[in-house]
């Protein structure tokens, strides 16, 4: 499934578990697979419902830069351009794509192509509803859309590390 192209769906991710959490991604009724990030790592697996299993592992020190693999094969690879809501860019097999912020004051985020088309929306679920909304605007691959989600989710925690960082100054 991962390697299959969905194409104008909406996704649905709820998270379950407070240390390591589970995020399973639903389109419709059907799941598609869950992500599983574990306590006190910048690493995660997602395991598809037809059993094809995908690796997301930091690359850097700092936990910036991520590879999403499959087994051994480097599917995708990530370079981020500035710390938090700056985009991230995104070489997936060959294309060249990039994750950027909706806005400044905005919780949305948008997969763009190399051309600036949008292929994938994020929006959060609510104030207290854990997950959020994929919403698929082209075709797009299971793993790109599981790497983007990942990408947002990281970037979502380390802002609001940032956050607690500085009011507890």
């Amino acid at each position: 499934m991962s390697g299959e192209n969905l194409a104008a769906d909406t996704i649905e991710v709820t998270i379950d578990g407070v240390f390591t959490t589970h995020h399973t991604f639903r389109a419709e009724s059907s799941v598609l697979g869950e992500l599983t990030v574990p306590a006190f790592s910048r690493d995660a697996t997602f395991q598809a419902v037809d059993g094809q299993a995908l690796t997301v592992h930091s690359t850097s020190w700092r936990g910036s830069r991520y590879e999403l693999c499959a087994g051994e094969d480097v599917l995708a690879a990530t370079k981020p351009r500035g710390a938090f809501r700056q985009p991230i860019d995104i070489e997936h097999r060959g294309g060249l794509y990039s994750a950027v912020p909706a806005g400044a004051f905005r919780q949305g985020w948008f997969l763009v192509d190399a051309a600036g088309s949008e292929i994938l929306s994020y929006q959060p679920r609510g104030a207290f509803r854990r997950g959020a909304y994929l919403e698929v605007l082209d075709t797009a691959q299971m793993e790109l859309i599981v790497l983007f989600y990942y990408l947002v989710f990281q970037r979502k925690r380390e802002e609001a590390a940032a956050t607690g960082a500085g009011a507890s100054n």
